[in-house]
C-alpha cells in the first residue's frame, strides 16, 4: 500500500509580509476591541465600594482558674463561625432593613443580603464585616447596621458569649471595577 500525504512548507518570508500587509487591520481590530472593552468598564460597569468593620467574639470567663487558654480560644473560633449565620438571618437582616429605612435609605432584603459578608481573620476569633455596594455611604450605613444589631442578637442568643467592636465601619473604599 502506497501512502499519499502531500507534505506543505510555509515560508517564513511570505507569512510575514502577509502579516504586513494586514497590519492596519490589525491595528484597527485590537485599538476597536481595546477602546470598547475600556468604555464598557468605564461606563456600564457601576463602581462597588467595600466599608469593614473588625470585632472579636469571645466567651466570658467567670471563674478564670477553672479555663484553659486554649479552650477560651477554641471556643471563640467556635462562636465565630456562628456569627455570620445569626448576621444573616431574617431577624437581623429585617431589622437592619428598618434602620436603615429610618435614615432614608430603602432596599430591600435581598440587596442588603448580598452586600454582606463575614470572614474570619486567620481562622481566630476575629471576624471582618464586609459591605459592599456601589455607594460608599450606603456601604458604610450597612456595615455599621450589621454589626450593631447582630452583636445585640448574637449576645441574646449566645449568654456567655461576648462581641467587642474593634474597628468601627469605616468610609467605602473603591474596589472595582478595577480600570488600572
Amino acid at each position: 500500500m502506497e501512502n499519499n500525504q502531500v507534505e506543505s512548507t510555509i515560508n517564513i518570508s511570505d507569512l510575514l509580509v502577509l502579516l504586513w500587509k494586514n497590519i492596519i487591520i490589525i491595528v484597527t481590530v485590537t485599538l476597536i476591541f481595546t477602546i470598547g472593552a475600556n468604555i464598557i468598564t468605564k461606563k456600564l460597569i457601576p463602581e462597588k465600594f467595600e466599608s469593614k468593620t473588625l470585632i472579636n467574639v469571645f466567651k466570658v470567663v467567670e471563674d478564670e482558674k477553672s479555663s484553659n487558654n486554649s479552650d477560651i480560644f477554641r471556643y471563640g473560633s467556635e462562636l465565630a463561625k456562628r456569627y455570620y449565620i445569626i448576621a444573616d438571618s431574617r431577624t437581623v437582616i429585617d431589622k437592619v432593613k428598618k434602620e436603615l429605612k429610618e435614615n432614608d435609605i430603602k432596599l430591600d432584603e435581598n440587596e442588603i443580603r448580598k452586600s454582606i459578608k463575614v470572614q474570619s481573620v486567620n481562622d481566630t476569633d476575629f471576624l471582618n464585616i464586609i459591605v459592599t455596594y456601589h455607594k460608599p455611604e450606603i456601604a458604610k450605613a450597612i456595615a455599621q447596621a450589621v454589626t450593631n444589631i447582630s452583636q445585640v442578637e448574637y449576645e441574646n442568643i449566645y449568654e456567655n458569649a461576648k462581641v467587642k467592636i474593634i474597628d468601627q465601619a469605616n468610609n467605602g473604599v473603591k474596589v472595582g471595577p478595577n480600570t488600572s
